[in-house]
C-alpha cells in the first residue's frame, strides 16, 4: 500500500473509533437509509503537489514530491428541530477532536512526514419537517506529506 492509501486508511480507522455514530463509511455513493440519525462518510478528495524534478535531475538524485491530500469528511445528523444546531455542533466537535487526537492516526502521519490541517467547514443543508430536522456539513482537511515516487 502506498503513502496516500496508508494515510487515508488510517484516517478512516480513526473515524471508525468515534463512539455513538450509526454509520461510518468511506466513499459511499448510495443515499442514507431513512432511519439513519448520524453518519460520517470519508471521501478521499484531491491530491495536489509538485516535484523538484529539474533540480533532482541536475543533482543526479531521485526527485522529491511534496503532496497534499484533501479528504472531505461528510457529516449528517438528524434530531428535533429545536436541537439541530447543537446536535450538528456536537458532531463537528466529536469528529474534529477524535481525528486530531487519535494516536494511531497521528503515528501514521509521523511515519510519512505528514501534517494535519483543518481547512474549513462547509455547511450544506438544514432540512426541517415539523418537529424534526437534519443537517449535513463537510469538514475540509489538508494533509501535507512527503510522497515517495517509488511508493506513491
Amino acid at each position: 500500500m502506498g503513502s496516500r492509501e496508508t494515510i487515508l486508511a488510517a484516517l478512516f480507522a480513526a473515524l471508525q473509533r468515534i463512539a455513538d455514530i450509526e454509520l461510518i463509511e468511506r466513499e459511499r455513493i448510495n443515499k442514507l437509509d431513512d432511519d439513519t440519525k448520524t453518519a460520517v462518510i470519508l471521501y478521499d478528495g484531491d491530491l495536489t503537489g509538485g516535484t523538484d524534478r529539474p533540480a533532482a535531475v541536475t543533482m543526479r538524485r531521485n526527485p522529491t514530491f511534496k503532496a497534499t491530500l484533501e479528504p472531505r469528511i461528510w457529516c449528517y445528523v438528524e434530531g428535533k428541530h429545536s436541537q439541530i444546531g447543537n446536535l450538528a455542533s456536537d458532531l463537528y466537535n466529536k469528529v474534529v477532536s477524535s481525528v486530531w487526537t487519535d494516536q494511531q492516526f497521528l503515528d501514521v502521519l509521523a511515519q510519512h512526514g505528514a501534517g494535519l490541517q483543518l481547512a474549513g467547514m462547509m455547511s450544506l443543508v438544514t432540512s426541517t419537517a415539523g418537529a424534526s430536522a437534519s443537517k449535513a456539513f463537510i469538514i475540509l482537511v489538508e494533509i501535507p506529506f512527503d510522497l515517495d515516487p517509488r511508493n506513491p
